[in-house]
């Protein structure tokens, strides 16, 4: 089944990037792959899915893309939830964020900086130096990697 972000951009969320990610995909001619019982080159339809989820989760955003021979960045803002985050179908299971990975510059250049969340307070990490942060410098378009952790059951 095909699934296509329609919303506007200032509004993709997490959830729309994964169930983006699990569209099926037709590869391209030149990407032929050998079959077997035929034996002749045949295209090829892939499929990502998810079928359960860790303790961990860590997911990359996707920031670059060929246009033109030429090697793009995409900023656009992903919207994420940062203490609740059930991803897709798998509802019954609730991650929180724990750290940010973030890169700003081009794919030949730049600069990592990341986000972290120690004994329950941000911090932001920019190579030596480590100062308070808070939630709102996480929801940023340089951010490239999340990391999120099983909320801990309580009863």
């Amino acid at each position: 089944e095909q699934y296509t972000i329609t919303k506007s951009i200032e509004n993709i969320t997490l959830n729309d990037c994964i169930l983006h990610y699990q569209i099926t995909e037709k590869l391209e001619v030149g990407n032929e792959v050998f079959c077997n019982i035929c034996k002749k080159k045949q295209l090829l339809f892939i499929k990502n899915e998810i079928f359960y989820l860790p303790k961990n989760l860590i997911i990359y955003l996707k920031r670059y893309r060929m246009k033109n021979n030429k090697i793009e960045k995409n900023e656009i803002n992903v919207n994420f939830d940062i203490n609740d985050f059930r991803l897709g179908t798998f509802n019954e299971i609730n991650y929180e964020l724990y750290s940010t990975s973030n890169h700003s510059g081009s794919y030949d250049g730049g600069h990592y900086f990341t986000n972290l969340k120690n004994k329950g307070k941000w911090v932001g990490i920019d190579d030596n130096l480590v100062f308070p942060s808070d939630e709102q410098n996480l929801l940023i378009p340089e951010t490239t990697m999340l990391f999120y952790r099983k909320k801990m059951e309580t009863k």
